[in-house]
């Protein structure tokens, strides 16, 4: 595997550390602001990528499958991010913090689903 694939292994660990570390911060330790940076700098993660891959290829690189993968990785990170934080923060809270109305699961069919 070449530097990018483990840069994009590397950066979707990143991401969840950053995730999992700013809700126990939030929620855990009660420190709010600064549980809200970590969650903030989830972002980072993806322009770290971008700017790798970006030298990468710059610097004369051949374009392999992972070249291809981190635009996509970058993609789904910036239209389901949101969402993913959001899923990630009402599961801690009722699952680990035992506060907060259950998590209702999704319809995997029919009109609800559609």
């Amino acid at each position: 595997m070449n530097f990018v694939a483990w840069t994009i292994v590397a950066c979707e660990i990143g991401f969840w550390i950053f995730i999992i570390s700013g809700l126990v911060t939030r929620y855990i330790f009660n420190q709010k602001r600064i549980g809200l940076f970590l969650l903030a700098m989830t972002p980072l993660v993806d322009v770290a990528l971008l700017i790798v891959t970006s030298i990468d290829i710059y610097s004369g690189a051949t374009a392999t499958i992972a070249h291809s993968i981190a635009p996509l990785y970058i993609a789904i990170s910036v239209v389901y991010g949101k969402s993913m934080i959001r899923w990630a923060d009402e599961r801690f809270l009722y699952y680990v913090k035992r506060q907060g109305p259950k998590p209702e699961r999704k319809s995997r069919y029919g009109l609800c689903h559609t």
